[in-house]
């Protein structure tokens, strides 16, 4: 949730970079903007039981060129380092996964009502949505 100035300043990059578009805003506005945290969910995205391998790879090679294009003009190298690191990381992660049987996302839930606070939250946008491809399957249990 934002003000409307705040998205009409910054805008979406159009056209947007591949499934990158939030990340791209908030990075390239995140110097000059206050975000806040609330206990409350405004939103929660869909939770797939499987991620298209190509999409995947697409979206983490279109993500780090963006990261670093912000990054290396400003001298910010610890910053696009971690970026490179991350890139890397969640590359071993995505071939690992399917070898050891981890899920994905990697959700660990703390407590059993924080666990149905998003369970109800997912059963809702369901039932509202009459769109039955979303899953509520994740389990209460840390990965």
């Amino acid at each position: 949730m934002g003000r409307i100035e705040w998205f009409r300043k910054y805008r979406y990059t159009e056209p947007g970079p591949y499934f990158c578009e939030d990340q791209e805003l908030l990075l390239r506005s995140y110097e000059e903007s206050r975000f806040g945290i609330t206990e409350e969910p405004f939103l929660a995205y869909r939770l797939r039981e499987k991620t298209a391998w190509r999409k995947l790879i697409k979206t983490r090679l279109t993500i780090l060129p963006v990261q670093l294009r912000h990054f290396l003009p400003k001298g910010q190298l610890f910053f696009a380092l971690m970026a490179v690191l991350t890139f890397i990381g969640r590359l071993a992660l995505d071939v690992l996964r399917p070898v050891l049987g981890i899920t994905y996302p990697i959700v660990r839930v703390r407590g059993e009502e924080a666990f149905q606070k998003w369970r109800n939250v997912l059963n809702h946008i369901q039932e509202d949505s009459g769109d039955k491809s979303i899953s509520v399957s994740f389990k209460n249990k840390g990965v």
